[in-house]
């Protein structure tokens, strides 16, 4: 089953009227609006009127407590939401039907007049707050931009005695220094590499003898 929305473009014909459904306890406001369509009259050169439709709007919870405050008998409105009908019969025996509609937006019309709007505003923990920490956060954990001071891969702001006891705990595991400085050959090592040479010739002479 689809729901019809449909816009009224209408005036307020009663005052919202709150009331209290009885079994659940939720807030409804309702008043009617008439819509005055009009034609042009070629004989008489004139606007008349060619019928009206007569409609009771139905707002519901906060939509509720909102249009009590703000609507009164006259007003321009528009009304956005489900039409339905309901039908009865009266005491008579006469079959009566009723249009209605379950508003989801209900406003004043500008094009016939000025309003001003005083928004309702809610205090939660979702409220959109837009700063440097939101920006930071993403899926809810804290992150940072490669480059930044915090970054832990960033060693440019390191102290430089920092960097040295970094550099000796490198050399205690046998790892190779700085990258700009050599490691030192150890002890008894500085031999060049002819004598080098001369030596791996001579040892391999004596055990061919």
């Amino acid at each position: 089953m689809y729901d019809l929305r449909i816009p009224i473009v209408g005036t307020a014909l009663t005052a919202p009227e709150r009331r209290v459904v009885e079994k659940t306890g939720t807030p409804v406001t309702t008043f009617r609006v008439v819509m005055n369509y009009r034609r042009y009259d070629k004989l008489s050169e004139q606007w008349v009127d060619s019928g009206l439709f007569r409609v009771r709007v139905n707002c519901w919870r906060g939509l509720a407590d909102h249009v009590f405050q703000s609507i009164r008998v006259g007003d321009p409105v528009m009304v956005v939401g489900r039409i339905f009908t309901r039908d009865w019969r009266a005491e008579t025996g006469e079959v009566r039907v009723m249009y209605e509609i379950d508003a989801d937006a209900v406003g004043h019309d500008l094009s016939r007049g000025v309003t001003t709007f005083t928004k309702t505003r809610i205090d939660a923990p979702y409220a959109a707050v837009e700063d440097a920490e939101a920006e930071s956060r993403i899926g809810g954990e804290l992150s940072f931009r490669v480059g930044e001071a915090h970054d832990p891969y960033d060693v440019s702001g390191i102290a430089e005695e920092t960097a040295d006891d970094a550099l000796a705990m490198l050399r205690q595991a046998g790892m190779a220094g700085a990258p700009d400085e050599p490691d030192e050959p150890a002890s008894g090592d500085d031999e060049d590499e002819d004598d080098l040479v001369g030596a791996a010739a001579s040892g391999r002479r004596r055990r061919g003898r």
